[in-house]
């Protein structure tokens, strides 16, 4: 029947690799509530028209960087960064112009944020008249923690002392 209040979806065996002798990986389904009360992180990023001046994209860069002033938004913006490409080159192809990550403590959070009137005056004041069409770039995707990335397993184990060499 139902779950009670407090427990976790029953978990299901899968099948563990072939011939790695690791036991079988359990899954546990996710229920839209538990997602829905993770932070999520949104990041997006565009490249801006030719004819962009200084003058507008320091706008849109301030503007970005008031939202987490602005009243309505203040509030549910945990963390923000704006950042601007420094202008070093790859080898597939050109870099955004800019770039916005802003953390949230719930996917709910990030939805009031995406249709808020304040969000929406800064697509259309500083964003849209010099984005590049078909330039921007968006995702946005749950993390452990608001405000802090994720440290990769060398980053730990430089940290810890410890090698990847056999000994």
């Amino acid at each position: 029947q139902g779950s009670t209040a407090g427990s976790t979806p029953s978990a299901r065996a899968l099948p563990s690799p072939r011939g790695s002798g690791r036991p079988p990986l359990l899954h546990r389904p996710r229920s839209r509530s538990v997602v829905g009360a993770m932070p999520v992180r949104h990041v997006v990023s565009f490249k801006l028209k030719e004819e962009a001046t200084a003058d507008q994209k320091a706008a849109l860069v301030t503007g970005l960087r008031g939202m987490a002033e602005t009243e309505g938004l203040k509030d549910i913006i945990r963390a923000l960064a704006v950042g601007e490409d420094i202008g070093i080159p790859h080898p597939s192809g050109p870099n955004a112009a800019v770039m916005a990550m802003v953390d949230f403590a719930s996917k709910e959070d990030y939805e009031t944020y995406a249709t808020h009137p304040e969000h929406i005056a800064v697509i259309e004041t500083f964003i849209k008249p010099i984005l590049l069409p078909g330039s921007r770039n968006a995702i946005q995707f749950n993390i452990p923690e608001v405000g802090k990335l994720s440290t990769c397993r060398a980053d730990k184990r430089k940290r810890s002392g410890s090698s990847e060499r056999a000994h």
